[in-house]
Parts: C-alpha cells; structure tokens; sequence
C-alpha cells in the first residue's frame, strides 16, 4: 500500500514537473515571438516606405 502511495506520488511529481517547464518554454517562445517586431523596429528594418524614406533622408543631413 505504502509502495503504491509512493510510485503515485512520484509519478504526480515528474508529471506536474513536466507540466511545469513545458509551460514555461511556451511562455518564453510567446515572449519572444511577441519581442521580435520591437527589435525589429529599433534596429530599423520594421519600419514602412515612408518612415524609412524620412530616415533616410535624416541621415544623408
């Protein structure tokens, strides 16, 4: 009986562990997929014809 209790217990414990870490490298993935268009744009490349034609121009000044 005790025997039991314990492969439960330590079958609950790898099962929310795995939950836990997949949780978490889920959320990583979503904060760096919903990060890449802000790097984008401050490194220049993200930004429309327009804005990049008026940066453009304030750069050749």
């Amino acid at each position: 009986m005790f025997f039991n209790y314990l492969v439960i217990s330590c079958f609950y414990f790898i099962f929310s562990l795995f939950l836990f870490t997949s949780l978490f490298l889920v959320f990583v993935w979503f904060f760096i997929i919903s990060s890449l268009p802000l790097f984008t744009s401050l490194s220049g490349a993200y930004m429309t014809p327009k804005e990049r034609h008026l940066f453009l121009r304030r750069q050749s000044i």
